[in-house]
């Protein structure tokens, strides 16, 4: 079996800044779709719940590829 895995340890809180939260969103636009939005109305942004999460530590593992 091969892998590569990443887990991230560190405290979350919610994202109530309307700007924040629309930053977050185009980021994560821009990775699934390639594009962003000036859309979202104060409907969709109360929908919406956005994690931020300040990382403490990170733990990598892999197995099975050359580590080179």
């Amino acid at each position: 079996m091969k892998f590569m895995s990443v887990i991230g340890f560190g405290k979350a809180s919610m994202v109530e800044d309307e700007e924040r939260k629309i930053k977050a969103l185009n980021i994560i636009m821009r990775q699934c779709f390639g594009t962003e939005s000036n859309d979202y109305t104060n409907e969709h942004l109360g929908r919406v719940a956005i994690v931020r999460i300040k990382l403490e530590t990170l733990v990598g593992k892999v197995l099975g590829y050359d580590q080179a």
